[in-house]
């Protein structure tokens, strides 16, 4: 009994000591690319620990939540705007006002003058083509799946492109110039990754050589849509560039996407109940490029809506009558959906998962008919085939990389180049994004059946509470190798549009995700360390993306701590020289990714459903044992940047700053620079909460996922099964998001409403087109721009 006490005591005094130590740690780091959780200690595993064998949970009879309800009580009889606000994030009900948009007199009276370029708003893009398909679906026309085509695709009607329309209408053209930088000295060129411009860029006057001089098809029909339209910005970038500015980098995207990003194979919407549809896009750059406007499916539904309502009045489109019409049309014609898988609490891997099978499936490929085979087929195909023949390979994925002059540049690394939007990190839109994000990765892969789970950071900020760490710039999932082939043989180039669990009573969600899968799927070795990602799960809004691995059986000598598993025949020593490490990697069941990241199978398997950020997400079977072995040796790095520490109470990553705030203010003890955060009393606590209204509002959205969460762990430390907290009479409870859609959180901060930002873009495109635009970004310094003229200069577009 004495020594249990002890015991008991001494964890305590460890937890202790540990909080006062880690009581804050940076947000990021902004001078290198090392994953921000690198910085862990094994101690974080242990305080975590400590806090659940020492029970700094909430007891359901202690009154905690009433009282902090009472709190939220007296800030909303303030009935102000910032309480309103406040309010907002956690309602997570439809707002009918929002469902419902007026389109423009232009697009109904054709007398008007029509602007070339149509005002982004994803309501418009998603109530006009889920009822295009619906009148399609219900009028016979599609009958069957490989009827499910879209004619028309532009990115404009997906991203919002906007920042090129002062370069669209203005007078005063600009060119490729506008991006050129000049480093101090020439020979720094390649070490600050600074590209010659006419690599990345194409001038106006450069179109008509190229239509006469390129062999590139694509690059060829690209430049005719080019020169079709009435407008240009008077540069045209075709590929990813080097590092850039903060300002430009979203001028690079959008002129990418607008102007040479070809069209996704195919739009998978994730529909409720685990249901989702595929439909295939024309990719006929000549016919298919153009956008809603453009295309007739805006005119076409006009017309529908006129029949069904007079002519006279607004012609308005209503985004949940368009999306419960076009469930129910597919609810009507099954046949039309993917096949919805029922998710497992345990789902058990195998060892042949992990062998890559690269050369056995592109040889049987070979047997078939490759001229019958779907887009994503033929893109499997190919990737297979350059895969296996390159030696060498270029870096797959680009990131928004920025000058190394400027402050924070390291964070622009997180961010797709293709999608980058400007920087969310630390601003409203950041938790909501990333919540999207990973809530959508889980509903596309848990509804078409796709074995993943989640891993390095990410599982640690699980661990915590069963969610993101508020500082995290993505997420972390790994897969089988066969997975991997899976995901890229039937997903690879598709746009995901996930519309929510219950766009009826729940808000609509309108995240838009493309699911870019690496061209090296045969390379299981580090090689040359240009690809350690294997595919990319990206949030085309903001260019967040989750960074997907898969794991297998390679030739990369595993680590010394898997020795012991060896037999004598397959130990390395001198004698057994002949044996590869391949083998011996197959006899101990280890797999790792192209970043020398090992796990065994008996660590992996039966993965368990739990949750991460509210949706159903896997985790390995060693939690606890991957932690510590990938994080045990790291050392914790205390900066000044936005620090966090953990309040059990709680159950959130509080911002230092605000915390000590509110002890001072309140005179709450201190202990030198850090906080006793384990003798915090409930008052204490309380105090912090009442503060500061934005800690109250973030308890009150996540406490009921963050005590789920804390009672699984301790069921799990307990050796109990924790699956009751999940399932109701045998069935899984449905998961739900916490946040707010994105687009729907920033319309609400900013007051933004549809038809006054059709006056505002049209207002402007004419002052553009009448005067002097407004005065642009110009870069630092500006070198000649090299006229392309001979074959080995001319463009190439890579898929």
């Amino acid at each position: 009994m004495t020594m249990k006490m002890r015991r008991s005591r001494g964890t305590i005094l460890i937890a202790t000591v540990l909080l006062i130590h880690i009581i804050a740690f940076s947000l990021f780091k902004f001078g290198d690319n090392t994953h921000t959780l690198d910085r862990f200690k094994e101690s974080i595993l242990d305080l975590k620990k400590a806090l659940l064998e020492n029970s700094y949970t909430k007891k359901p009879s202690d009154g905690f939540d009433q009282k902090v309800d009472s709190i939220l009580q007296t800030i909303i009889r303030n009935q102000d705007e910032e309480t309103e606000k406040l309010l907002y994030s956690s309602d997570l009900k439809n707002r009918k006002d929002f469902n419902e948009i007026i389109l423009p007199d232009y697009l109904i009276d054709t007398t008007k003058k029509q602007p070339q370029v149509q005002h982004f708003d994803p309501r418009f893009t998603v109530g006009l083509i889920t009822n295009y398909l619906t009148r399609k679906i219900s009028s016979g026309e599609i009958k069957d799946k490989d009827e499910l085509v879209l004619p028309y695709f532009h990115w404009s009607d997906f991203v919002d492109l906007s920042e090129l329309n002062q370069y669209f209408h203005s007078k005063d053209k600009a060119d490729c110039k506008f991006f050129s930088f000049v480093p101090p000295t020439r020979s720094k060129l390649a070490r600050l990754e600074v590209l010659p411009i006419e690599s990345y860029c194409l001038n106006e006057d450069t179109i008509d050589d190229l239509l006469t001089t390129s062999t590139d098809s694509t690059l060829v029909d690209n430049l005719r849509v080019i020169k079709e339209q009435q407008y240009s910005s008077g540069f045209h970038i075709y590929t990813a560039p080097g590092r850039s500015t903060f300002k430009l980098r979203p001028i690079l995207a959008k002129s990418y996407l607008h102007d040479f990003m070809l069209a996704p194979y195919s739009i998978l919407m994730l529909l409720p109940e685990q249901k989702s549809i595929n439909i295939q896009i024309d990719r006929d750059i000549t016919k298919a490029k153009k956008n809603l406007l453009k295309s007739g499916i805006a005119t076409s539904y006009i017309e529908m809506f006129k029949v069904e309502n007079g002519g006279d009045g607004p012609v308005t489109l209503n985004i949940q009558k368009e999306l419960s019409a076009f469930i129910d049309a597919t609810n009507k014609h099954p046949n039309l959906l993917q096949p919805v898988n029922t998710l497992k609490y345990e789902k058990a891997l195998d060892h042949a998962q992990f062998i890559d099978e690269s050369k056995a499936i592109l040889r049987e490929m070979k047997r078939e008919d490759v001229s019958k085979f779907t887009l994503h087929q033929k893109s499997y195909f190919e990737a297979l085939e350059y895969s296996i023949g390159c030696q060498d390979p270029p870096k797959y994925f680009h990131e928004a990389k920025i000058f190394q002059s400027e402050r924070n540049f390291a964070i622009g690394a997180h961010y797709d180049w293709r999608f980058f939007n400007g920087v969310v990190n630390n601003k409203p839109k950041h938790q909501p994004a990333l919540h999207q994000l990973i809530q959508a990765w889980f509903r596309f892969t848990n509804s078409q059946d796709i074995t993943t789970w989640i891993a390095h950071g990410t599982l640690l900020s699980w661990y915590w509470d069963g969610m993101s760490f508020p500082w995290d710039n993505d997420s972390d999932v790994q897969m089988p190798i066969d997975q991997l082939h899976k995901l890229s043989r039937n997903f690879n180039q598709t746009l995901i549009i996930d519309i929510g669990n219950d766009p009826v009573t729940q808000e609509i969600r309108y995240g838009r995700y493309f699911i870019d899968c690496g061209s090296f799927l045969s390379s299981r070795e580090r090689g040359n360390s240009n690809n350690f990602i294997d595919a990319r799960f990206i949030d085309v809004d903001t260019g967040l993306y989750v960074d997907i691995t898969g794991l297998a059986v390679s030739r990369t000598p595993s680590p010394g701590r898997y020795d012991g598993f060896l037999t004598r025949e397959l130990a390395r020593t001198p004698g057994n020289s002949d044996v590869s490490e391949f083998m011996r990697n197959d006899f101990l069941q280890v797999y790792n990714c192209r970043n020398n990241h090992f796990s065994r199978l008996a660590d992996l398997s039966p993965l368990k459903l739990s949750m991460h950020e509210g949706e159903y997400a896997y985790l390995p079977n060693q939690v606890e044992s991957a932690l510590s072995t990938e994080y045990g040796e790291k050392s914790i790095k205390l900066q000044s940047f936005n620090v966090y520490t953990f309040i059990p109470r709680i159950r959130n990553w509080i911002p230092v700053k605000k915390l000590k705030a509110s002890l001072q203010n309140k005179g709450v003890r201190q202990k030198g620079t850090g906080v006793s955060v384990l003798e915090f009393a409930e008052e204490e606590c309380l105090k912090i909460l009442s503060e500061n209204s934005d800690l109250l509002m973030e308890y009150l959205v996540t406490r009921e996922v963050t005590e789920r969460h804390e009672l699984e762990l301790i069921s799990m430390r307990d050796g109990n099964d924790p699956k009751r907290f999940f399932t109701s009479s045998g069935k899984l409870k449905q998961g739900n998001p916490l946040r707010h859609d994105s687009f729907s959180l920033s319309a609400f901060h900013d007051k933004y409403k549809f038809e006054e930002s059709i006056d505002q873009t049209v207002n402007f495109i004419s002052s553009l087109e009448m005067q002097t635009p407004p005065e642009k970004v110009e870069p630092a310094e500006q070198t000649q721009t090299k006229k392309i003229s001979t074959r080995k200069d001319l463009p190439k577009l890579v898929e």
